[in-house]
């Protein structure tokens, strides 16, 4: 919160600045600009600059991947002669694993760990897992890596939610 009563305080000044009407009795040099280099070369800010990156970009590689995984579905399901209707139960198998692992981590994985710990591991795991699942060539090895997946995706919501909270309140 203090980062953005900052930033809207650096707003209305500019605001002010632009538009000398609405100062009215105040003149230029009873107004204290903020001093910028101070809101930058604060450490705790600088501290939190590679946290918010890192989180952000976990979620935007993460949709990336699976993003571009959705385009070949149907020719993957070909591939192996799976039915839509099997694939259905193999989404499930995935999103079983998803629930799961973000219950355990809420609940064990982040308290013991940290997130700033498990969300890189995530990302890695997740990036690794995928290019296995996504390479399997039978039905039944394709099933069985859904789960994997699931679990490894689940680890990395999280983690972010709590980076993202813990910088908010900052």
């Amino acid at each position: 919160h203090k980062i953005y009563i900052k930033v809207l305080y650096e707003y209305f000044y500019l605001l002010l600045e632009s538009q000398p009407s609405l100062l009215k009795s105040r003149s230029q040099s009873q107004i204290k600009r903020p001093n910028r280099s101070n809101m930058i070369s604060n450490p705790f800010i600088k501290k939190l600059i590679p946290t918010i990156f890192m989180s952000r970009f976990a979620i935007i590689i993460c949709m990336l991947i699976i993003g571009n995984w959705f385009v070949f579905i149907p020719w993957k399901i070909e591939e192996i002669g799976l039915s839509k209707k099997n694939f259905g139960y193999i989404l499930l198998l995935f999103g079983i694993g998803s629930i799961f692992s973000m219950q355990a981590t809420n609940k064990l994985l982040i308290p013991k760990l940290g997130p700033r710990f498990l969300l890189p591991f995530g990302v890695i795991a997740f990036s690794i897992i995928i290019f296995l699942w996504v390479s399997t060539e039978t039905a039944f090895t394709f099933a069985l890596m859904a789960l994997p997946v699931g679990l490894s995706f689940g680890v990395i919501n999280p983690c972010a939610i709590v980076i993202t909270v813990e910088t908010e309140q900052a």
